[in-house]
């Protein structure tokens, strides 16, 4: 793994609504786990701000909202 891969472990403190919401998107199978469903969101918060960090990665959320309006 490159130094630029390499991941290290942080400690958040969520609100239990934050928190219950985060769990909710899990149980809905939008994301495997709150790691994935985190990284998803930092993703799109650097996206918001101009930051690119793969541009070959699609959002589980957007891909989510797609396969939503196909079964319509």
């Amino acid at each position: 793994m490159s130094d630029g891969n390499k991941r290290e472990r942080i400690t958040i403190r969520l609100t239990k609504r934050y928190l219950d919401l985060l769990n909710m998107l899990i149980e809905k199978g939008v994301y495997n786990s709150r790691n994935e469903a985190i990284r998803d969101a930092l993703r799109i918060l650097y996206e918001y701000h101009g930051l690119k960090v793969s541009p070959e990665k699609r959002h589980a959320y957007d891909q989510g909202k797609e396969e939503e309006a196909l079964k319509e």
